[in-house]
């Protein structure tokens, strides 16, 4: 519990001397350990999540175009660093990792996609973007048709303003 407490006061000072993806961090690492979560996740949307919302929401609109409404989204995105979100889950109370914009625009298509630019893409997977940049990079200029299981998450991610360039098909 003391290291808990130190660990919460260094965030604050972080937060304090603008720091601020510092503080996130710690902010996370105590709420990840259980400590005063519903006091962290309060500074942490006060803070991070509350002044980005409209963005978030405009970007949002913008891409889903009324097929969803943005209160379906499950998950919220703390901005980090630059091009970088923690990636929170708001059903499960629990932050599943970063999802870094410069990490997506840094991969390499695989050459399986490089071999027929003409034709579409179907993609099978759970949710989670992170697992499929190649093919978002290696398509970027043909239709890609998303087949996931957890729409909640999946239209979360057209909250990012810079998460959408690579979704435009």
């Amino acid at each position: 519990m003391i290291e808990e407490t130190k660990l919460l006061a260094y965030a604050y000072e972080k937060f304090e001397k603008g720091e601020y993806s510092d503080a996130l961090e710690a902010f996370v690492l105590a709420y990840q350990k259980g400590f005063e979560r519903e006091l962290i996740l309060e500074n942490i949307y006060n803070c991070y999540v509350n002044a980005n919302e409209k963005e978030f929401r405009k970007n949002f609109e913008i891409h889903v175009l009324g097929r969803y409404e943005y209160e379906k989204c499950t998950l919220d995105f703390i901005p980090y660093k630059e091009g970088e979100y923690f990636i929170f889950d708001k059903k499960n109370k629990a932050f599943l990792g970063i999802f870094s914009i410069e990490r997506l625009k840094s991969s390499l298509p695989n050459k399986i996609y490089e071999t027929n630019e003409s034709s579409d893409i179907t993609v099978v997977f759970n949710w989670d973007y992170r697992e499929i940049f190649d093919v978002l990079v290696g398509a970027e200029n043909r239709k890609i048709y998303v087949i996931a299981k957890n729409v909640g998450n999946v239209i979360s991610f057209y909250k990012i303003p810079e998460f959408t360039q690579f979704c435009k098909n």
